[in-house]
């Protein structure tokens, strides 16, 4: 990456546009050849841009006659008499101004707006240093300060030369420059010797200031401060003294990526590797510089090499209480293994011999880069290694699948087969045996035994691919029981290492980690549907609920399994001691899914869901409610015991609203008492004395119990109407 980066703290905050200016009453707008939308004040945020621009005076503005020639070095901060030396013309005149300025407390503005608050529609004011003679000049230019906030695109400042005091030549901004400035590429500082307009050797120059509004929208305008106008030695213009306290404020190393979690980048001897190199600088004056040096090397330990990328030294202009950044970057090599150190070291000075800097103390930095190469061979890492979960809770009566996992790396420089060894160091009152894959060897004690034996299987050996620079991860599962009552803690060991290749580094290949096991009588949580029933085209509500769990639940995905001939569910809300609770009521046609979560766990009896269903069968007809768990676990992740107890949902009869069995007289008098306010509804079947059972009323499904239903019922009873309930499909919620 080739690259150098200069950063200045002033030059960030620039949100200018430059384009062409339309609706001037002079011919500028002939400067500029493409079109520009019409901008608003937030369009002002783009890219600063410097544009040539070339223009006569036109002849009702023309300068007077040159009665004599003007003085350089000219140097002016407009706290004098206005206008000075200045010419003005044009529509509206420049002035002085106390209301925005560089230093010590005026400067001249193109408005002449002493609160500058705006400036004008249809300007085209000029301001005019001339003439001067540049002949024999070795160099000349023009140092100042400018403050720009204008209609970006429409209205702006230009900076120009003559020679004959009628025919301009020079550049122009438009838009907003966030404050004070005193350089920007190709405007400011204006250098007389620009291909452009050169005018560099002329006997007669004069130099200008224009600026420009259209018809329409202003903002508060242009400003120039501190101008300098010089010939053969810049450093008339520099304000302050002759030092400049340049700093190297800190340096940052971006060494090559290491995979392997080290603090020492692992490379290898076969490669280069790519370095990046941030450093930080400073000016604290009180002189600006046109240009300082930042002068950088690389100490390059025996055996390595560096490659640059970025010429040293820099060069770079650098103002005062400006803070700048510049990158370089290499490539370095060792053909040796081991660990070698790099040493960056940079110096900032200026370039003019002329200026001094007040204090060397802080002009350079010295950065270490310490790296280990190695040499042929794989190394190989253990880089992690668990069981899931690290704690668990087993009953004695059962054998337990715990998953093992690790994550290994080779860093080369070959790529390898890794052979991997898995010990288990279990106390007697625990077994364990590993469930091997294909391929898989077991020993126990350090003797082959086959993998499938039904004792303790102690360790465990397998080889994986690994190519180099890949991290790859492996899972094995072993199983464990308890023999009797207790608390123990299992030791796992990993050792990985290449076939028939060297390992430089093996002082990696090896890791720890334990799991903690609680062996005891563990009564199970109950996971439980309620039961429910609802007359055709009704519904009821079931709870899922978890009952007893031995230690909090932290986790629980249950499946509830039903017929969809006989009942869909319409709706769930979940339970409020859970964080969070989700059901999906159609993963499948059949089945209902919940889960719910807990971080710190939910303890003792909790509702998980109620879940409301459908009744879209045949009275009498009923379907299982099955709950099938999927998971179900404390806040670790350790599994909980349990044991289900399924439900049922039943259609019940329609128009039986006294539970008796029969559809009769009587449940059509309930109803009209129920409509005249002499019973009460009640969801309860069979119902108390003095009520109905409501969910069987509504006869006529029209969600409304009335003396209709009533009507319904004994028509039922004298044959008239076959069937009660008999409803439209049902309108069934997600």
């Amino acid at each position: 990456m080739r690259r150098v980066v200069i950063l200045f703290a002033g030059l960030a905050a620039i949100m200018l546009v430059f384009a062409a200016y339309v609706g001037l009453p002079h011919s500028v707008r002939a400067w500029f050849s493409e079109p520009f939308q019409e901008p608003t004040q937030a369009a002002q945020e783009a890219t600063l841009t410097a544009k040539h621009v070339e223009i006569a005076l036109p002849a009702e503005l023309a300068l007077g006659d040159v009665q004599s020639m003007v003085a350089l070095p000219y140097i002016d901060d407009f706290e004098g008499p206005w206008p000075g030396p200045w010419q003005e013309t044009g529509d509206l005149l420049w002035d002085r101004v106390d209301c925005n300025f560089h230093s010590p407390t005026h400067s001249a503005s193109a408005s002449g707006d002493p609160t500058c608050a705006t400036y004008y529609d249809y300007q085209f004011s000029w301001l005019v240093y001339g003439p001067f003679d540049l002949s024999g000049a070795s160099a000349g230019g023009v140092g100042f300060r400018f403050d720009l906030d204008t209609e970006s695109g429409f209205d702006g400042l230009v900076a120009m030369v003559s020679t004959d005091g009628n025919a301009f030549c020079g550049s122009g901004l438009s838009g907003y420059s966030a404050g004070w400035m005193n350089s920007y590429p190709g405007f400011a500082p204006y250098d007389f010797a620009d291909p452009d307009c050169p005018v560099l050797g002329q006997p007669q120059v004069w130099f200008a200031y224009l600026f420009e509004s259209d018809e329409t929208i202003t903002y508060t305008g242009a400003w120039v401060d501190d101008v300098c106008i010089w010939r053969d030695d810049p450093s008339v213009c520099l304000n302050g003294g002759d030092e400049a306290d340049l700093k190297v404020l800190d340096q940052y190393i971006y060494p090559p990526p290491d995979t392997n979690g080290d603090t020492i980048p692992d490379l290898n001897v076969s490669e280069s590797y790519e370095v990046w190199v941030d450093k930080i600088v400073h000016n604290n004056g009180p002189l600006p510089l046109v240009e300082a040096v930042l002068d950088w090397w690389v100490e390059v330990p025996p055996g390595c090499t560096f490659e640059p990328l970025v010429p040293s030294p820099q060069q770079f202009p650098l103002d005062v209480s400006i803070t700048g950044g510049t990158m370089e970057d290499g490539y370095i090599h060792c053909a040796e293994p081991g660990i070698h150190t790099f040493w960056w070291n940079n110096c900032i000075y200026p370039k003019d011999p002329g200026i001094t800097d007040p204090d060397h103390n802080n002009n350079c930095r010295s950065t270490p880069l310490e790296v280990d190469f190695h040499g042929e061979g794989a190394d190989v890492k253990v880089l992690d290694f668990w069981t899931d979960p690290p704690e668990l809770w087993v009953d004695v009566s059962q054998w337990v699948v715990v998953n093992a996992g690790e994550i290994k790396h080779n860093n080369g420089p070959s790529s390898a087969t890794a052979a991997a060894e898995w010990g288990i160091v279990n106390p007697p009152q625990v077994n364990v045996r590993w469930l091997a894959q294909p391929g898989d060897e077991c020993t126990l004690d350090g003797a082959p035994v086959p993998c499938d034996s039904p004792g303790d299987i102690n360790d465990l050996h397998f080889e994986v691919p690994l190519p180099v620079s890949e991290t790859v991860p492996v899972w094995r599962d072993f199983e464990l029981h308890c023999k009797e009552e207790g608390d123990f803690v299992l030791y796992l060991w990993n050792e990985e290492w290449p076939i028939d290749l060297p390992d430089p580094n093996p002082d990696n290949n090896y890791l720890e980690t334990q799991l903690v096991v609680h062996c005891g009588h563990v009564e199970p949580a109950i996971v439980r549907i309620g039961s429910g029933s609802a007359p055709t085209c009704s519904e009821d509500t079931v709870s899922l609920t978890i009952l007893g769990p031995p230690r909090p639940v932290g986790a629980a995905t249950v499946d509830i399994v039903y017929n969809p001939a006989v009942a869909e569910p319409t709706d769930w809300v979940g339970g409020a001691a859970y964080d969070t609770v989700l059901c999906s009521l159609n993963p499948a046609p059949n089945t209902v899914t919940c889960t719910g979560i807990s971080a710190m766990g939910v303890p003792g009896d909790s509702l998980l869901a109620d879940i409301t269903f459908h009744c879209i069968g045949e009275t009498g007809e009923c379907t299982p409610l099955d709950v099938q768990v999927v998971t179900l676990a404390d806040p670790a992740g350790s599994p909980l015991p349990w044991v289900d107890e399924d439900g049922e949902f039943c259609c019940s009869g329609c128009g039986d609203v006294n539970c008796d069995g029969q559809i009769d007289a009587v449940d059509a008098l309930f109803v009209l008492q129920y409509v005249v306010g002499m019973r009460d509804g009640s969801d309860q079947c069979p119902p108390p004395i003095g009520t109905l059972y409501l969910p069987a009323a509504n006869v006529n499904c029209d969600s409304i119990v009335d003396a209709v239903d009533a009507l319904f019922i004994l028509q039922h009873v004298v044959g008239m109407r076959p069937d009660l309930c008999v409803c439209p499909g049902a309108q069934v919620a997600g």
